[in-house]
């Protein structure tokens, strides 16, 4: 590899959809890599993503001769100005390619006073971030991240370490892990709290109800940052396309208070494959013809305000998404992505089997 080059830009047309096309083309191989959606990957890279009003951004491109070997994006936002992010990496299995990729995003967030590198995370955590490191062996579904397994690798030999561990565990006993629980949701169902399902015939109202729950329950979790309610309702856009009303789930406490949440869907794996990151209609048959095949359901975000933890309430809210799950012919589940310290991995304990671990790092910059 004699003859590398190193392009930077910003939002470059024609770079840009060089940069995306590596990211399909890296995994074109691959049958776990589950496409995401090209139009959403163009909106986040693009002027109009509301998250530049502010962040910076700095993408770099490395060609061997004339073809592309790598991708990386240095990411800075304006309100945390001493953290930068990396993001968007892709890379042949070659630690060289990586190196230089890191060394230019590294420079430019350096010249930036960036202090503490965050990686890899596509602008918040918001959006995809985290490796996969450990269940490489087992399938892929779909909300959680994907990587080739010497990405994270690459990072540690470059000098990141890990920042925090995530985990997704797979429940095979559905029946179990109601009865354990059956007592503390009773408990919950006694003192007044109880669950409705999302209206989907008022989305955009519904959708702010779940923007406010989230800032309260999750405002002071790591890495947590702040967006505006018009970004949040981005995020789920089509989500009444995608999902019957039971499987988002609210909790009221006795006063008619709105105090949790718990959000899934099936896992949509196969159908999300043979559309292939594309959204037009044909594609959009194809998701609706393959949706009824998925076997596995993913239990994706869940939170209880504080004012009522310790009530049972986020049992009732597991136990009524297990009973939703069973109804509609699920027989596995899978709690997705949960932090190492967080008290949601408490569900399944010592009856679920980890089936995937994910790393987030950091790296200190040298003064």
């Amino acid at each position: 590899m004699n003859n590398l080059k190193i392009i930077d830009f910003d939002f470059d047309h024609k770079l840009l959809k060089k940069f995306i096309d590596f990211g399909y083309d890296i995994y074109k191989n691959d049958s776990q890599f589950i496409p995401p959606f090209r139009e959403k990957i163009e909106f986040e890279l693009t002027k109009q993503n509301p998250f530049f009003n502010d962040r910076i951004i700095r993408n770099f491109i490395i060609y061997d001769d004339n073809a592309i070997k790598g991708r990386i994006s240095a990411i800075i936002n304006k309100n945390m100005p001493n953290i930068g992010y990396i993001g968007y990496f892709e890379c042949i299995d070659n630690y060289e390619i990586a190196k230089i990729l890191l060394d230019n995003a590294m420079e430019f967030l350096k010249k930036n006073n960036i202090k503490e590198i965050n990686a890899p995370i596509n602008f918040s955590t918001w959006n995809k971030y985290r490796f996969v490191t450990e269940g490489f062996e087992n399938e892929s579904f779909i909300l959680e991240p994907y990587n080739h397994k010497y990405y994270p690798l690459f990072f540690e030999k470059y000098g990141f370490t890990v920042l925090k561990n995530y985990y997704s565990n797979v429940v095979i006993d559905i029946d179990r892990e109601m009865s354990k629980i059956e007592h503390i949701k009773q408990k919950a169902l006694q003192n007044g709290y109880y669950i409705r399902n999302i209206d989907l015939k008022k989305v955009d109202e519904e959708l702010l109800l779940l923007y406010n729950l989230t800032i309260e329950i999750f405002k002071n979790n790591f890495a947590y940052t702040e967006i505006d309610f018009a970004d949040f309702k981005n995020l789920y856009s089509g989500l009444n396309y995608m999902i019957k009303a039971e499987y988002l789930l609210f909790a009221y406490d006795k006063n008619n208070n709105a105090c949790g949440f718990l959000f899934g869907m099936p896992d949509y794996s196969l159908a999300f494959k043979k559309m292939n990151g594309k959204s037009d209609i044909f594609s959009k048959l194809k998701f609706l013809f393959y949706r009824d095949k998925a076997e596995c359901f993913i239990m994706k975000t869940f939170g209880v305000k504080k004012t009522a933890l310790f009530s049972g309430v986020g049992s009732l809210l597991v136990y009524t998404m297990y009973k939703n799950m069973k109804k509609n012919g699920f027989s596995k589940g899978i709690h997705a992505l949960m932090i190492e310290n967080n008290s949601s991995r408490k569900y399944g304990l010592g009856t679920t089997n980890i089936i995937k671990k994910y790393s987030f790092y950091k790296y200190e910059v040298l003064q």
